[in-house]
C-alpha cells in the first residue's frame, strides 16, 4: 500500500483517487528517480520479473 496526502491504497486505487479518475494503471502512473532519470515503477517491476524467471 501507498500513502499520499493522508490517503492510503494500492498503487492503482490511490492513483485513481488522486486523479479523480474512473481507473488508473498504477504501474505507469507512479514513478521513481534513479541518477536523475525518472522511470515508471513498471520498469523496476520488469527488471525484477526478468531476474526471477525460472
Amino acid at each position: 500500500s501507498l500513502e499520499c496526502g493522508g490517503k492510503t491504497g494500492s498503487i492503482h486505487g490511490l492513483g485513481k483517487e488522486l486523479q479523480a479518475a474512473p481507473s488508473c494503471n498504477g504501474w505507469s502512473f507512479w514513478h521513481y528517480e534513479v541518477g536523475g532519470d525518472v522511470q515508471p515503477i513498471d520498469a523496476a517491476r520488469q527488471l525484477y520479473l526478468l531476474a526471477n524467471e525460472d
